[in-house]
């Protein structure tokens, strides 16, 4: 079952500062977090806007007096499903497992051994060690070139987003980590959210981008 409007502004309220501004002719939610003592940070908000003469909705990226959009969305449920993803994405850390990072972190030179432990932490369909330039659509590709490591998400589309570029083999390894993490993460939160509406792979993608933050 999908959430509601309600829903997933409750979710919100339940752990961030949300501020709704109704005017006649114009809506504005916007999310901040909390500091540690409860008092709102003002450093770094999300905004959804929609105005009564546009059926779309706006997302942005507020720092302090600047603004950046983040995507466009055609119904409310959608732009509060970008805004509720968008907001967990940029305020709230991922359970990753420490241990794992760490032994990702103590191998001397074998790819193989780094690909096990991800094997065994991180279901394959997130991440892909490239061979013989081999690509994976929906994951996180690393190739290696001159002793660096190359790192992008491929997306369902086959579009080619650059995470980073030209890191050792250990900080790729644990790059890769995190990233195939936040994707495993979208999919539970995005199937909780998106179960009954229908959505297209292009919309669904744009989501995907805004949650890991490319």
């Amino acid at each position: 079952m999908n959430m509601n409007n309600s829903k997933i502004l409750k979710q919100l309220y339940d752990k961030f500062f949300v501020n709704e501004e109704n005017q006649s002719d114009k809506t504005t939610i916007t999310i901040y977090p909390k500091n540690s003592d409860g008092s709102i940070n003002l450093d770094t908000g999300i905004k959804l806007k929609n105005s009564t003469d546009c059926n779309s909705w706006r997302l942005f990226e507020a720092q302090r007096d600047k603004e950046y959009e983040l995507g466009t969305f055609n119904t409310k449920y959608l732009g509060l499903v970008a805004l509720y993803i968008a907001v967990k994405g940029k305020f709230e850390r991922i359970d990753v497992n420490e241990k794992t990072k760490e032994e990702l972190r103590s191998i001397e030179g074998d790819l193989k051994k780094g690909q096990t432990i991800l094997q065994n932490n991180l279901s394959k369909r997130y991440f892909s060690l490239n061979k013989d330039n081999e690509e994976k659509e929906g994951s996180i590709n690393v190739y290696e070139e001159g002793g660096k490591y190359y790192i992008y998400y491929l997306s369902l589309m086959g579009e080619k987003i650059w995470i980073t570029k030209a890191r050792p083999m250990k900080s790729a390894l644990v790059v890769t980590y995190n990233y195939g993490s936040m994707l495993e993460e979208f999919d539970r939160l995005i199937k909780i959210s998106l179960s009954n509406l229908s959505v297209s792979l292009e919309e669904e993608e744009h989501l995907k981008r805004i949650y890991i933050g490319k």
